[in-house]
């Protein structure tokens, strides 16, 4: 997951394989790179499919995956990550903002 913004990545994980994050970063900072808010982009990369998409807040999805995988199930499991990063966004800031207002007072 990278930030649009900055086209920083914040977060990464890879199941039974090892990610370039450099070739991540050369990837994000491309000026060929073009995501809007709910759009699934894919491209093909070595042996490699890459598919992003971004959100409203900001923020670029990316999965990385073999060629043969479909691309329809990569879509799917983006836009589940997305659910699921705006869900835990949620509940930290209704656990958060309470305790911040806590300490503030």
């Amino acid at each position: 997951m990278a930030r649009l913004q900055d086209r920083a990545i914040v977060a990464s994980h890879a199941y039974n394989t090892v990610i370039d994050l450099n070739g991540v970063k050369e990837v994000l900072k491309s000026d060929q790179l073009s995501v809007r808010p709910g759009v699934h982009f894919s491209f093909a990369s070595g042996g490699s499919a890459w598919h992003l998409m971004s959100d409203v807040e900001g923020r670029i999805f990316i999965l990385i995956s073999e060629r043969a995988y479909p691309v329809r199930a990569a879509h799917a499991c983006l836009e589940e990550f997305q659910r699921s990063v705006r869900g835990w966004v949620c509940r930290l800031r209704r656990v958060v903002v309470p305790v911040l207002f806590v300490f503030l007072m």
